[in-house]
């Protein structure tokens, strides 16, 4: 079996974050160029522009990510760089989901006093169920409390079963669901 380890994102990783984030797109179309820069746009370009100190990879044995675990320590600060600096693109991109988005950021700000950072993770599928998802996410929980952070969330699809068994099996309490997507919360004080 091929030795995989978490380590901090680096530069160097970007391409292959982006690659991944395409690559386990579950539900979102990918067919075209315009589709995957709009996806990457929403869910990693900025965790790996912006934050990378908590940002980790799960890399195999040729250094190279085939995994990561990326987070925003704070909504509010999140959303106020997302909102100048990477909504213009995603309304440029396809103006329906830069209105997703919209809407998603308010209701993520519903939820933001108790789980002030937020996080996306994902495995490409040869390198699941290798334990992967527990250590990336330990590594990431450390950090934000190291961080002084007292809570963070996440939404999954409401359909993606494994995920959400995944996130209650590491102590994610369920806080509410939305328009197919269910919101899972973690206390970390």
């Amino acid at each position: 079996m091929e030795e995989v380890r978490v380590r901090g994102y680096q530069e160097k990783d970007q391409s292959a974050t982006r690659n991944i984030c395409v690559a386990t797109a579950n539900g979102f179309a990918v067919d075209t160029q315009k589709q995957k820069e709009l996806l990457c746009l929403l869910f990693n370009d900025y965790y790996t522009e912006n934050e990378q100190d908590t940002c980790f990879v799960a890399a195999n044995e040729k250094d190279e990510a085939v995994g990561y675990i990326i987070a925003a320590r704070d909504f509010q600060e999140y959303k106020k760089l997302f909102k100048k600096y990477y909504m213009p693109k995603i309304y440029k991109l396809s103006f329906f989901q830069g209105l997703i988005r919209s809407i998603g950021l308010a209701y993520e700000g519903r939820v933001s006093k108790e789980y002030p950072a937020h996080l996306h993770i994902d495995i490409l599928d040869g390198y699941q169920r290798m334990g992967l998802g527990h250590k990336l996410m330990n590594t990431l929980i450390n950090r934000l409390k190291e961080l002084g952070v007292k809570g963070v969330c996440l939404f999954v699809g409401a359909k993606n079963l494994k995920g959400i068994s995944f996130y209650k099996k590491f102590g994610f309490t369920e806080v509410k669901r939305i328009a197919g997507a269910v919101c899972f919360g973690l206390k970390l004080d």
